[in-house]
């Protein structure tokens, strides 16, 4: 894998870019054509997002060092761009502003600009700026900048931010990277009261992390054993799966041993889960097999999947009669993530019936089944494609996608039309399209594999919502780097069982409204999915995903791990169970 690079290629979008700087050449350079122009883009310059080109730096610039101060209305859309362009003409030209009063409230963005366009004035103006930092995104700035300059007098300048906002944890990064010694004893003082102040408790929590060495760990584990830690506690996992060192994973292993098979201990399952740990196993398959609570069980039979657990099959197979519905859907993805091909004629059965909700048991079949089971999952597809029905139409997608994995070359045609019909649900059309590209010999294969010696065009990995950490077969290694990018749609039920279709591509952004069909409910309609972004995550780093390809490089060594939750948030307890479940796929391209 340390050979392996993975490359998107090169978007061509020279004819936008001259659209932009066309359009803002021909207006007024007034401060109201200005501000028109640019607050009519979508938020924070989702344009320019789009369309990320240094080209369109050259205007801006011009505009910036020919106009009044007094007089530029947008002036943190100008911020939003020298920093995402990265551009130093256009942050440069906002310095000057940093001297008119009225731009006060701009200059911890001017500073962010700074910041990622590797000013060489950024030093001295953030040294400058230390005293007046009051937001979190500032205080990133100083740090990054500070760190950049790689001189440990500067260790002491970050500390005085921290001791008075000890909230802003991220500045332990940077203070790390100047003085690790240092950084450690601030730590260690700060936890030597665990019962007083929890800020400055948690802020120590995250500098042990960042230091990953043997003593912070076993510092870690000692913590945890605290009475009155489960303000902490969660801190504390996230804390043992960022590290993913082998110390870490001891003291976590010492953790699960302890912990109980009920909701109290699914924060410890789910850690060790991440982190791949065998010794979650026993705790997995108790919680599994004896607890009463249906949320318990479907997360002890999604982790046994997650850590290959092959010997609990019957447990698993059991629980396919389980009579609450998530778990009885876990169970069937449960059996097609093990493949488990004695399981196949169960898992048709339920396919062909309409306990398959959310078409899980459908999915399955594409990893265990065969060709009498295509023909079967064949005469379904007809039959679900005259329903209009929404939760056929979800059936219909997953027939669709299984019939790609198991390259049903005869189903096709079939295929290929609902793929292009817009009377079909979103979410089948797009499962159309990606079957097609697997009978195009696009395959869903472990690239990972050191012993193939064919790399094939993409992985392809699918994500249901249920599953919270999903680990791929790509390890890398500190630098290395994949292009990741995100499809598919997730779903709800309302009360009567039928699927609510979300026409929106993931992720789905927080700032996004509701869909108008969900305007106004009747009643509670258990949609809890539309908060939801799609993240990767590697040694504990996270990064959203979108459509477009974008680069995801690893700071340490770690698995290629998938997650539909929103947040960098490595440990979760919950998740929303509802009866009808889309699917993400994440592609990964070389």
């Amino acid at each position: 894998m340390a050979k392996l690079r993975f490359r998107t290629p090169p978007g061509t979008h020279a004819q936008a870019v001259a659209e932009v700087i066309e359009i803002f050449d021909r207006r007024p350079r007034n401060a109201a054509a200005e501000a028109e122009y640019l607050t009519s883009l979508p938020p924070k310059g989702a344009y320019f997002r789009l369309f990320p080109d240094t080209r369109v730096a050259a205007p801006f610039t011009r505009y910036l060092k020919t106009s009044d101060p007094e007089a530029i209305a947008s002036v943190s859309q100008f911020c939003w761009l020298a920093k995402n362009l990265r551009d130093r003409e256009i942050a440069g030209a906002l310095l000057p502003l940093l001297e008119h009063p009225s731009m006060a409230s701009h200059s911890g963005a001017i500073l962010e600009a700074l910041a990622a366009s590797r000013h060489p004035k950024g030093l001295s103006i953030a040294l400058s700026m230390v005293d007046r930092v009051s937001y979190p995104e500032h205080a990133a700035a100083v740090g990054t900048i500070l760190q950049r300059s790689g001189d440990p007098r500067h260790w002491s300048v970050l500390a005085s931010i921290l001791t008075r906002y000890p909230s802003w944890w991220h500045l332990l990064k940077p203070m790390v990277s100047l003085d690790r010694e240092r950084t450690r004893r601030l730590a260690l003082d700060w936890l030597e009261v665990p019962q007083g102040d929890r800020v400055r408790t948690e802020a120590a929590i995250h500098a042990l992390t960042r230091l990953a060495d043997a003593d912070a760990a076993r510092r870690l584990t000692s913590l945890f054993r605290v009475p009155s830690a489960g303000s902490w506690r969660e801190t504390l996992l996230q804390s043992f799966v960022a590290q993913d060192t082998d110390e870490a994973r001891a003291g976590l292993v010492r953790l699960v041993l302890a912990a109980r098979a009920d909701s109290s201990g699914l924060g410890c399952l789910w850690a060790a889960t991440r982190l791949g740990i065998g010794q979650a196993v026993p705790l997995a398959a108790r919680m599994a097999r004896v607890s009463g609570d249906a949320a318990v069980r479907r997360d002890g039979i999604v982790c046994l999947a997650l850590l290959e657990e092959r010997s609990e099959v019957p447990l698993i197979r059991r629980a396919l009669e389980d009579p609450d519905p998530a778990v009885s859907q876990a169970a069937a993805w449960a059996l097609g993530r093990l493949g488990d091909s004695p399981s196949v004629p169960r898992l048709l059965a339920r396919a062909l019936s309409s306990a398959d909700v959310g078409g899980v048991a459908t999915w399955s079949l594409g990893q265990v089944g065969g060709r009498e089971e295509a023909i079967a999952l064949r005469a379904l597809f007809v039959r679900l494609e005259g329903s209009p029905a929404a939760s056929d139409q979800t059936r219909l997608g997953m027939v669709a996608w299984a019939l790609g994995e198991l390259g049903d070359a005869t189903s096709a045609g079939k295929i290929r039309f609902v793929a292009g019909e817009k009377r079909f649900s979103p979410f089948a059309r797009a499962c159309a399209r990606e079957a097609l590209l697997r009978l195009a010999e696009i395959r869903s294969e472990p690239i990972g594999s050191l012993a193939r010696t064919a790399v094939p065009r993409a992985l392809v990995r699918c994500v249901f919502p249920f599953v919270r950490y999903d680990r791929t077969s790509v390890r890398l290694l500190p630098g290395e780097s994949v292009d990741l990018s995100a499809q598919g749609y997730w779903g709800g039920s309302d009360p009567g069982g039928q699927m609510v279709r979300f026409d929106l591509p993931l992720p789905l952004p927080g700032l996004l409204p509701r869909p108008p069909v969900l305007a106004d409910p009747p009643g509670d309609i258990p949609v809890g999915l539309l908060h939801m972004n799609l993240n990767s995550l590697v040694g504990g780093q996270s990064k959203l995903l979108t459509e477009k390809p974008s680069c995801l490089t690893a700071e340490r060594e770690g698995n290629l791990v998938l997650s539909p939750l929103g947040g960098p948030r490595f440990v979760e307890r919950s998740l929303p169970t509802v009866p009808g479940l889309g699917m993400a796929w994440v592609r990964i391209d070389r």
